[in-house]
C-alpha cells in the first residue's frame, strides 16, 4: 500500500500527515516506556519526565485534529 503524499491537512500552517504519524509513533513508544518505568520506579524523575513528554505529544495530536482534518 503506497504512503500518502506529505501534504498539509488544512490551509492553515500546521502538521503534515508524515509529522502526525511520527507523533503518534513517539507517543506509543513513550507510553510503553513510561508504563515500564512506573512499574519499577514509581515516582522517579525519569517516569515523571516520560509522563510529561506523553502529555506534550497528546496535546500536539489533539492540536493536529483540531485543525479540521
Amino acid at each position: 500500500m503506497p504512503k500518502p503524499a506529505a501534504k498539509p491537512v488544512s490551509s492553515s500552517p500546521g502538521l503534515i500527515f508524515e509529522e502526525f504519524r511520527e507523533l503518534v509513533g513517539k507517543l506509543r513508544n513513550v507510553s510503553e516506556i513510561s508504563a515500564g518505568e512506573l512499574t519499577h520506579h514509581s515516582g522517579s524523575k525519569k517516569a515523571e519526565k516520560l509522563l510529561r513528554e506523553c502529555h506534550d505529544l497528546s496535546v500536539a495530536i489533539v492540536g493536529f485534529w483540531g485543525q479540521g482534518v
